[in-house]
């Protein structure tokens, strides 16, 4: 089929993929709408754009909205029933809040309790280079494997765990300076805490026979890297 013409001032779908930028799809598959005037966000609503609140919380001095409005449908894992279609989110139960990017998850075998690995946080040395060197943003942020006990909050957005220090610090967007723990007391300290940018995207408890005594109930994590 002859494609349509670009109008000017806009790029083809090939020139965008081609800047590296993600194609929207919705669940039919299809490419969704694309936001096309700058400062206006497609609910008609004033305010930035999800792009441009990207560009600007990964700018140098970014300030974090506190408390955090993205907590309420997003950064957590909600629960729905396995035997209905068509449910709504607001219809699900909010399982656990305060976690970035927790796409590894399983089941323990022995007890049936939900475990997560999430991946951390991203740009501490453009947000806040006065304070964070680029080795100690490659380093310092780790990868929080965590037990998703019911009704957990997590320290996602206002605090990142240090590896250096092996604890949860306050995020530059929140005030942290790399050394102030603040309100990060509040929130669990992970099972285990992995090299940063490991980029964790699934786990399997092995439940096997094949394998040493040492590795049943064991996890095995595969990671990405970023």
């Amino acid at each position: 089929a002859a494609r349509r013409p670009v109008r000017p001032g806009k790029s083809s779908r090939s020139d965008q993929a081609a800047e590296g930028e993600a194609q929207p799809r919705r669940l039919d598959g299809r490419h969704a709408a694309r936001q096309a005037v700058p400062g206006r966000r497609r609910d008609g609503r004033a305010g930035p754009t999800r792009r441009e609140a990207l560009v600007r919380r990964r700018q140098r001095g970014a300030r974090g909205q506190d408390p955090c409005p993205q907590l309420q449908w997003q950064g957590g894992v909600w629960r729905f029933d396995a035997n209905r279609t068509n449910q709504h989110q607001s219809e699900g139960e909010r399982w656990i809040s305060g976690t970035r990017n927790l796409v590894a998850l399983a089941y323990h075998p022995s007890d049936g309790r939900p475990w997560g690995a999430q991946q951390g946080r991203d740009q501490l040395d453009v947000v806040a280079p006065e304070h964070f060197t680029a080795e100690e943003y490659a380093d310092r942020p780790g990868e929080e494997l965590l037990v998703l006990d019911r009704g957990a909050t997590f320290s996602w957005p206002y605090c990142f765990f240090d590896r250096e220090t092996n604890r949860h610090l306050l995020n530059p967007e929140y005030g942290g300076d790399g050394d102030t723990v603040g309100r990060c007391t509040e929130y669990p300290d992970p099972v285990a805490a992995y090299w940063g940018h490991a980029a964790p995207n699934d786990l399997l408890f092995y439940t096997g026979d094949q394998y040493p005594a040492r590795y049943p109930d064991g996890v095995y994590m595969v990671f990405l890297g970023s």
